[in-house]
């Protein structure tokens, strides 16, 4: 049991032993260095994604061809689930990037539904998993919205320190833990570069955030949360 594959997923843990042995026989394991793509939204959905280390950004060109990263995944997380008992010819809603070095086990979609169906409880964690991603969808809709470019940024920063934020010893600052350029950032909200490096210089000016080696942080957790409550 200690050299599965598998259990570097936290996904599959608590399944019976003859499922994670099922499991591992039809997961493969593969390394994608920084900046090259796992799947493009053309290609047929063919394998679902598990993240053993490293960040995957998921992203979709808008109307004018630019690019708007619509999620982020880390270790731990599970990508391209949405294709799960779909027709054969679907192909893969948006765009897999390899923010940073990334190890990823895959599972071939026929594979994994074989195994779903014959394991209740993995059923439900896919239920579950695909609930969250849409709930956080909901969320990003109503953020870009209801607000402005000045808001979505505030709206979208206090979103990564919620899902990616690491408190500091005072418990006041919170450093978001994803290696993002501002160009990344404006990726996220939707926004062209220049009107978001506008926006992040205000930021600062106000102190509400800093930027250290690529690190956004946010200056007092607290005070960030209610000036994004007003905006």
């Amino acid at each position: 049991m200690e050299n599965l594959h598998v259990n570097h997923f936290n996904f599959f843990s608590g399944l019976p032993e003859s499922s994670l042995i099922l499991i591992d026989e039809k997961i493969k394991m593969e390394k994608v260095p920084k900046g090259n793509y796992i799947y493009h939204d053309s290609e047929k959905a063919k394998a679902v994604f598990f993240i053993k280390e490293g960040i995957v950004k998921i992203i979709k060109l808008n109307s004018r061809g630019r690019e708007v990263i619509v999620n982020i995944k880390r270790s731990g997380d599970t990508f391209a689930e949405a294709i799960l008992f779909q027709s054969d010819d679907f192909l893969y809603p948006a765009t897999a990037q390899a923010l940073t070095n990334i190890e990823v086990g895959y599972i071939q979609k026929a594979d994994l539904e074989e195994i779903i169906l014959c394991n209740p409880e993995l059923s439900k964690r896919i239920i579950q998993t695909m609930g969250f991603t849409v709930k956080s969808y909901s969320t990003i809709i109503k953020d870009y919205t209801l607000n402005d470019v000045y808001g979505k940024t505030v709206k979208t920063i206090q979103r990564l320190g919620i899902e990616y934020g690491i408190l500091n010893s005072c418990g006041t600052s919170i450093s978001i833990d994803l290696p993002l350029s501002v160009q990344e950032l404006a990726n996220i909200v939707g926004s062209s570069r220049e009107t978001l490096s506008k926006i992040v210089s205000k930021l600062k000016e106000e102190n509400l955030i800093s930027i250290e080696n690529r690190t956004f942080i946010i200056n007092n957790w607290d005070h960030f949360c209610s000036v994004s409550a007003n905006v």
